[in-house]
């Protein structure tokens, strides 16, 4: 286990992988989703948003934490899609990462998709 700077000991690093399918755009996040990686979640987000009318799927399903930094990334991203007009859903978290989704009301914002698409 790492430290990061809170002190709080932290477990799989955040990764954000992105991969392309027939017109959609899978971004497979894993990972602790916090401030840490907050440039590298913005910055991976800004390039699959740029490309115009695609599908952009996002897969939470491989968070293993999430804190209200990254709640706050999700719910950019949400909006970011209504304004700029390309569609967005996402693949639901597992565990304690869905479980936080629920409490705070966030799943009910996003629009999801059941189970994993095939690639």
């Amino acid at each position: 286990m790492l430290n990061n700077p809170s002190g709080r000991a932290t477990g799989q690093p955040f990764e954000a992988r992105v991969e392309q399918d027939a017109g959609t755009t899978f971004v497979r996040l894993s990972g602790e989703l916090d401030l840490n990686c907050r440039s590298r979640f913005d910055s991976t987000f800004r390039r699959v948003a740029s490309v115009r009318g695609r599908k952009v799927v996002v897969d939470l399903s491989g968070l293993t934490f999430v804190d209200s930094t990254g709640l706050r990334m999700i719910l950019e991203a949400e909006s970011q899609s209504r304004r700029e007009g390309f569609e967005l859903s996402f693949i639901p978290a597992q565990g304690q990462v869905q479980n936080v989704l629920e409490l705070t009301g966030i799943d009910t914002a996003l629009s999801k998709i059941d189970g994993e698409p095939v690639l």
